[in-house]
């Protein structure tokens, strides 16, 4: 499934996700994430998602467990102005990361700083990029424009019959694969995805 804003809002809201407290227990698991792998596995490019939404993603990529670099780790490159220590900044953060999911709530391409972390980190990762739709009405597949639909995709979706959750990496033509996969090899064994 492709993820909706609401989705992340109800999340936020069973999770207290309001509270400070809660928001710096996300935040120290995250960084304990990191740590334990010594490099963070996802660059979160985004431009339109905060607060509450932001944390409760962030708290779904950490029950999956992955670790998530987002600009809150660096005030500087959390702002709107194009300077080149921002990108000196940003470039140092993305280094740090295995993969860039780029952040849409559309199917066009953002406006900002997202486009140059995209270009940027798809030059230097050799192509472990994709898009991550966030929409407003649930979905099953996404199709990008314009270039964005050059890009895998990324959605969440149940990991095995127990009732486990992770995300996965998807093409157009209907292949999958785990992230955890995608982010670990240069070529993942991609799955037919099962159409009901």
């Amino acid at each position: 499934m492709i993820l909706t804003s609401g989705y992340l809002r109800a999340s936020a809201k069973t999770n207290n996700l309001n509270e400070k407290a809660k928001q710096e227990r996300v935040r120290k698991r995250n960084e304990a994430l990191n740590k334990k792998k010594g490099r963070y596995d996802i660059f979160l490019s985004n431009n339109f998602l905060g607060g509450e939404e932001l944390f409760a993603l962030v708290r779904l990529f950490n029950e999956s467990g992955y670790s998530v670099y987002t600009d809150w780790q660096d005030e500087k490159t959390n702002q709107p102005d194009i300077t080149a220590d921002a990108a000196r900044k940003l470039k140092t953060g993305m280094n740090r990361c295995k993969g860039l999911l780029y952040m849409t709530a559309e199917s066009k391409a953002a406006s900002g700083w997202c486009p140059w972390e995209l270009g940027y980190f798809d030059g230097a990762s050799r192509g472990r990029c994709c898009v991550f739709p966030i929409l407003k009405e649930p979905q099953v597949s996404f199709e990008g424009e314009g270039y964005l639909g050059i890009y895998s995709y990324l959605g969440y979706n149940l990991q095995d019959t127990l009732g486990n959750w992770d995300f996965w990496v998807h093409k157009p033509c209907g292949e999958r694969v785990m992230l955890s996969k995608w982010l670990a090899h240069e070529q993942p064994l991609w799955e037919k995805t099962m159409r009901i």
